[in-house]
C-alpha cells in the first residue's frame, strides 16, 4: 500500500497529472516494483477520456471536477477492499442522506 501512496504523490507532485482511472486492475507488480498504468487523458476542462473502471472513479467525475481529489477516492475504495479481503461495490451508496 505504501508503494501505491508514493507512486501517486510521484504522479502527481512530479508529472503534475492525477491518473483519474486507478482501479486494482491498473496496479501491477513488475520484479518486485510497483506500477501503476493506464492514467486517464485529459482532452480539456470538460472531457477526460478513462477506463471502464468507473465503479472506483470520484463522483466529482460526473459532475466534471477533474483533479488529484480524484485519486484519493479511488485510493480509498482499494484500500478498503484490501484490508476486508472483499469487494465493497454493492455496499456503497452514495445517495445523499
Amino acid at each position: 500500500m505504501q508503494q501505491l501512496v508514493l507512486g501517486l504523490h510521484y504522479l502527481h507532485t512530479e508529472k503534475r497529472i492525477p491518473h483519474a482511472s486507478l482501479s486494482p486492475g491498473q496496479v501491477f507488480v513488475k520484479q518486485g516494483k510497483l506500477l501503476i498504468g493506464g492514467v486517464s487523458i485529459m482532452i480539456d476542462e470538460d472531457h477526460v477520456l478513462s477506463s471502464e473502471h468507473s465503479y472506483y472513479q470520484a463522483p466529482e467525475l460526473s459532475d466534471g471536477s477533474y483533479g488529484y481529489h480524484c485519486d484519493l477516492w479511488s485510493l480509498g475504495i482499494i484500500f478498503l477492499e484490501i484490508l476486508l479481503s472483499r469487494r465493497i461495490k454493492e455496499e456503497l451508496s452514495l445517495n445523499p442522506l
